[in-house]
């Protein structure tokens, strides 16, 4: 008969913070993903607008309409999500401080919000 492992605090709160650590990253890296093709489109209008292939307004329009595109997308797909994670540590937190274990690493991981 194999023997229950003991409950270990310090490991649980460990792997809260492994957790947080993981989807905090992978917000912060998916935000400067944006940041980076918003970046990139600028310079690309600018430069059409500086070989005069387009207007000035036309590549303050194009600037401002990928702008308003990728600050939705990071919303909606990076930001809100990132709440809900947010929400569900405070879950794990009360778990490990009514003294329950929290599950597989790997599991926890793989939760989609």
């Amino acid at each position: 008969m194999s023997e229950k492992p003991k409950f270990d605090r310090d490991i649980e709160l460990a792997k809260v913070n492994l957790i947080a650590e993981e989807w905090r990253g992978s917000l912060l890296l998916n935000l400067g993903t944006l940041l980076t093709a918003l970046v990139a489109i600028s310079a690309a209008l600018a430069a059409a607008e500086l070989g005069h292939q387009i207007t000035l307004i036309g590549s303050i329009a194009g600037i401002a309409a990928a702008g308003v595109f990728l600050a939705g997308t990071g919303y909606f797909n990076n930001i809100r999500p990132y709440r809900k994670r947010i929400h569900r540590l405070d879950t794990l937190l009360s778990i490990v401080y009514d003294g329950q274990p929290i599950g597989e690493l790997s599991d926890l991981l793989k939760e989609k919000y």
